[in-house]
């Protein structure tokens, strides 16, 4: 019985390390938009990190023309004050209103 208990108790201590959350970046936490104690399922966005130093643009493309861009490509911005130079760092698998998100780092 005591062996039992001693397994019991190793297992519920690692089910609560396993409740520790990391954040993929270092960075400044931005916005935690879930509750403490708060119910989620697996892959619920908890928390927004952001890198202060670093410049990334989100861009909306249209659905239809999403299949032409690939990780890892090079991308010129207009931003109205000049042309910015940057590389496709991740191409979100959701569509939302007909565009895909695009992020691009700079």
């Amino acid at each position: 019985r005591i062996n039992q208990l001693k397994n019991v108790a190793e297992l519920r201590r690692r089910q609560a390390e396993g409740l520790q959350v990391r954040a993929g970046i270092a960075g400044v936490l931005q916005q935690v938009p879930v509750q403490e104690g708060q119910q989620v399922v697996a892959g619920t966005n908890l928390a927004r990190v952001a890198k202060p130093g670093a410049l990334m643009a989100e861009l909306r493309i249209s659905e239809t023309q999403v299949k032409d861009i690939v990780h890892g490509q090079s991308v010129r911005v207009d931003t109205r004050n000049g042309v910015v130079a940057g590389q496709v760092v991740r191409i979100d698998p959701a569509v939302q209103n007909g565009t895909v998100l695009v992020e691009v780092d700079f």
